[in-house]
């Protein structure tokens, strides 16, 4: 079993099956799911990360913070997730390859009650499924 390696501006990261991945700086249009421009060159990593490893699945995980109404942000997450996913295809990953999944404001990371702790609840994760 070979580890899989994720490498950004930030950090180098094994990611094994059932471990996610969270690239920080992955941000979309406020109450949007349009990607930002600036983000692109950190999903590009994640195109050649899954390039070089053909047989991982991995699900797209979005996640917002706790703003507004719960079904609200239940849909703009799993709209965010699948705005990724499609890019990820549209880059030339194997759709087969790519569930996106919305999980809202259930899953924080951080405190809902500062900027920063807001601002690190709204994210995208890459969810291992399989190695």
């Amino acid at each position: 079993v070979h580890d899989t390696i994720i490498q950004t501006k930030e950090v180098i990261r094994v990611v094994e099956k059932g471990q996610s991945y969270t690239p920080y700086g992955i941000n979309f249009k406020r109450g949007k799911s349009e990607i930002e421009i600036e983000s692109e060159p950190i999903l590009d990593l994640v195109v050649k990360w899954l390039q070089d490893n053909p047989t991982i699945i991995v699900e797209v995980r979005g996640h917002t913070d706790s703003e507004g109404a719960a079904d609200l942000n239940l849909m703009l997450s799993q709209n965010r997730a699948e705005s990724v996913r499609n890019y990820l295809v549209k880059e030339g990953i194997d759709p087969t390859r790519l569930t996106a999944k919305g999980f809202g404001k259930n899953l924080p990371v951080a405190d809902n009650n500062t900027l920063k702790g807001k601002a690190q609840n709204r994210r995208i994760e890459f969810y291992v499924k399989n190695k």
